[in-house]
């Protein structure tokens, strides 16, 4: 494949970064061109449309089960962060390379049927032209059997990414799954 360094998860056992220091970092890394003075660089019209394309074949990609597609989204050395709920929501597990990004995704094979749905979009431009930054926000249903009755366990979440510009277009370099809430309720139907 590729990657570099392992495939295997591993804990990431730095403490979370406060709201605060979470700010300031992403305005530090928001668009600023530091060898022109600090001059914003700005992401043009083309970009953010490419950006918001990526994220959502991503999500269509994964409810379509094509896992070869949604890594293929991909860099080659990626990082991927997600937790494990349920016991933690924030990100602590980290997987490399498309290996380990496939690895993390081969989890929604569990669910009968996943639907993933957009809900915001915010791109950033990077320190050059080849590097964004985006903050999405969405729901992840995942359509389960639990007891013999179909349910339903969404997840309200959003994603920290940073992308490259590489020969094949965007691509994500980094993202970062958090989890807000947890909820699982009964379902009448689900499509095969």
């Amino acid at each position: 494949m590729g990657g570099t360094g392992s495939t295997l998860p591993r804990r990431v056992h730095e403490p979370l970064p406060s709201p605060h220091e979470v700010r300031r970092h992403r305005a530090d890394r928001r668009g600023h061109d530091r060898a022109a003075g600090d001059r914003p660089v700005s992401l043009a019209a083309e970009d953010r449309l490419a950006l918001a394309d990526l994220v959502h074949r991503y999500a269509s990609y994964v409810d379509a089960r094509d896992l070869d597609r949604a890594v293929a989204l991909f860099t080659e050395d990626a990082v991927l962060v997600s937790p494990e709920p349920p016991r933690t929501l924030e990100p602590d597990v980290e997987r490399r390379g498309r290996a380990g990004v496939r690895q993390a995704l081969e989890g929604v094979l569990r669910a009968v049927r996943t639907v993933n749905q957009v809900v915001g979009e915010v791109y950033d431009a990077g320190s050059t032209p080849d590097v964004a930054h985006g903050a999405i926000t969405g729901v992840a249903h995942h359509l389960m059997e639990r007891e013999g009755a179909q349910v339903d366990l969404s997840w309200s979440l959003r994603y920290a990414d940073d992308y490259r510009r590489t020969p094949e277009g965007w691509r994500f370099a980094r993202r970062a799954l958090t989890i807000d809430v947890v909820e699982m309720r009964p379902v009448q139907k689900v499509r095969p």
